[in-house]
Parts: C-alpha cells; sequence; structure tokens
C-alpha cells in the first residue's frame, strides 16, 4: 500500500470520472479529487483504468464520502470566520461516458 503513494495513475483515474461544475471553487476541486484518489487507492487498489469500477462504486465510495469530508471542513471554516458563509461546496458527479460495462 505504501508503494501506492507515489503511483499518479489513479489521480489520472479520478480526474476521468469526475464532472466539475463550471463554477466550481479551484481549491474545494483539488481537494474532493485528493480525497477521492486516497479513497480510491485504499479501497481499491486494483483498478489500473476508468473501466476497472463502477461509476455507483466509485460515486458511493470515493466521490460522495470525499464531498462529505470537504463539507465538514467548510462547515468548520463558516464557523471560525464569516466570509466563509454561504459558500458551499459545488455537486461534483461521475460522467456519465464513464458507465462500465462489466
Amino acid at each position: 500500500m505504501y508503494e501506492l503513494c507515489d503511483d499518479m495513475s489513479y489521480r489520472a483515474i479520478v480526474d476521468e470520472l469526475i464532472e466539475v461544475p463550471e463554477a466550481a471553487d479551484t481549491r474545494d476541486t483539488e481537494a474532493v479529487k485528493r480525497i477521492a484518489t486516497a479513497y480510491l487507492k485504499l479501497l481499491f487498489p486494483q483498478v489500473r483504468s476508468a473501466g476497472d469500477i463502477t461509476a455507483r462504486e466509485f460515486k458511493r465510495y470515493c466521490l460522495d464520502r470525499a464531498r462529505k469530508m470537504r463539507d465538514t471542513i467548510k462547515y468548520q471554516l463558516r464557523m471560525i470566520d464569516v466570509k466563509y458563509r454561504g459558500k458551499d461546496i459545488p455537486t461534483f458527479s461521475v460522467r456519465p461516458d464513464s458507465e462500465e460495462v462489466g
């Protein structure tokens, strides 16, 4: 598992699977992608391409959890500083063309 730390192929898979809204904040986008990549490495180390994981599994075990973790951070920031109020993280989704065939 430690050797996966330097493996950038998982980030490429996440970039391929996640659809980012146009008005998404870069900091939130990068945070969600990094967390989703970590979940992908930990939970699905056998994945070598976007076709090796179903969109449903990726969304449920990687993307949704990453978004929830980032949402927790944003909530804590809103508690600390007024300038973060009213700023929610965008709704990321799995690309429709990344549906797995089998």
